[in-house]
């Protein structure tokens, strides 16, 4: 059993419920412009206002101090899987985010935490990524943990102290995934995949596939071809760890219940998202996921980006983020629209729209790429070299993409394969395309170094 504390850093208990009287000054409601003023012992929340508190009905749960409202399962669920914590907030009416919003907290429907006794940020993470039947029941109930230990995000959400917040917020439900994916799994919450759960049946009603379970005679053979390739391969003897990203049970079934490979690659059919060389040919795989495919034997090309991710490199390659750009051409705005383009565009669809406007500029290009993805040149292609196409036709006009597919034809190469025909385009649209679909640096300025530091100052 583990240790569960009730350590209060919140005015909550102070007045409203009558409890021994803590010697707490007074929280001032936060604005954009006004910090929160607090000089009692550190305040570990992520939205700490106080403003009009009321009693909810019918939630009367207190541990020391501490109003848990609706929490007690979420307090009971970490305890059973042996994880020390220190609650340090749970109910507080009235409360709001810092966006101005109430908070998960006026309802009891959160808690934040820091390490209890004989725990550290590090063992809670290491054995929330060992617990998947914990994930799986936090997600499942639709509960998330925001890692608010960061100094990045604690400014983001006004917190003033390390603790990780556990509620039904959007932020926290995709924060558990970063929390226990690899390499903090940024890139995987800002697509929001979301690892459901360790098992297959739930990876199978994720993403609508049919899932039939083991009878009990597959489940010992399984059992015993597991134990075999975790051992050659140095796998955690959990063939549902989610640090695996890898549906063996799936590979298992697919190779007749009696799978021969033990150790080295295995199909990439079965892979999940979230694996290192995760694979447009998964069953697992929905377009704009971060994937690849395999060009040899040795060389895994990740591509596409998510949607979010393309749109950002687009952004950038376009106009530097200089959403009032004018090129030689008098294409204009963000992402560098030609002004009979949009005059089309806008009139078409009946916009009043301002082409300096990045919002705008935005809408009107993603029409356009929208008309591209129907253009039938295109439209025939499947991913992820339609989304290649779309780009390079964006960049070099679709009337030139045609005339340069037809030349490509003509001499055996098959645009709607592999990507060799990228290297035959003209120089400024195959680093275009290579950038923002693939990648890959291209000269001057085009490179994922200078964007990463560019990107920080988009919307400045």
């Amino acid at each position: 059993m583990a240790n569960i504390q009730f350590t209060p850093y919140t005015k909550t208990t102070q007045e409203n419920y009558k409890l021994p009287k803590l010697n707490i000054p007074t929280i001032v409601r936060r604005s954009k412009t006004t910090p929160i003023i607090i000089n009692t012992p550190l305040n570990e929340t992520e939205d700490e206002v106080i403003e009009k508190p009321k009693i909810i009905k019918g939630i009367t749960t207190f541990k020391g101090n501490i109003n848990i409202g609706n929490m007690q399962p979420v307090i009971d669920k970490f305890n059973e899987h042996g994880i020390s914590i220190r609650v340090t907030s749970g109910l507080r009416p009235g409360a709001m985010t810092a966006s101005g919003n109430l908070s998960h907290h006026a309802h009891g429907n959160a808690l934040d935490i820091t390490p209890g006794e004989g725990e550290t940020w590090d063992t809670m993470k290491s054995k929330l990524k060992a617990s998947p039947e914990l994930v799986s029941w936090l997600q499942q109930n639709g509960f998330g943990i925001l890692d608010e230990t960061k100094s990045d995000t604690m400014r983001k959400t006004g917190a003033t102290g390390a603790h990780w917040h556990i509620g039904k917020d959007t932020s926290a439900i995709k924060g558990l995934q970063a929390l226990i994916a690899r390499q903090g799994g940024i890139l995987k919450a800002q697509q929001g995949v979301m690892l459901i759960d360790s098992q297959p049946a739930s990876y199978a009603k994720q993403y609508n596939l049919s899932y039939n379970p083991f009878i009990q005679k597959q489940s010992d053979d399984f059992n015993k071809w597991y134990a075999a390739v975790a051992e050659a391969n140095n796998l955690s003897p959990n063939p549902d760890d989610p640090e695996h990203y890898y549906d063996y049970r799936g590979y298992f079934k697919e190779h007749n219940n009696a799978a021969e490979e033990i150790k080295g690659h295995f199909d990439d059919k079965y892979k999940l998202p979230g694996h290192e060389t995760f694979s447009i040919e998964s069953k697992y795989y929905k377009p704009g996921m971060m994937a690849g495919h395999w060009e040899n034997e040795d060389e895994y090309v990740p591509t596409p980006f998510s949607e979010d991710e393309m749109d950002a490199r687009q952004h950038y390659a376009e106009s530097r983020f200089n959403n009032s750009a004018v090129s030689k051409s008098g294409a204009r705005g963000a992402y560098q629209i030609m002004k009979a383009t949009w005059d089309e565009i806008v009139k078409k669809n009946s916009l009043n729209a301002n082409i300096n406007n990045y919002s705008d500029n935005k809408k009107v290009k993603d029409i356009y790429m929208r008309n591209l993805e129907r253009y039938p040149t295109i439209a025939k292609a499947k991913e992820p070299i339609k989304t290649a196409l779309k780009y390079a036709a964006y960049n070099m006009g679709i009337g030139n993409l045609d005339k340069f597919i037809a030349k490509e034809l003509e001499k055996g190469i098959d645009v709607y394969k592999n990507w060799d025909w990228i290297d035959d385009l003209n120089h400024q649209t195959k680093q275009y395309v290579n950038f923002i679909v693939r990648g890959i640096d291209g000269s001057n300025d085009l490179t994922e170094s200078d964007f990463k530091k560019a990107l920080p100052n988009r919307f400045k």
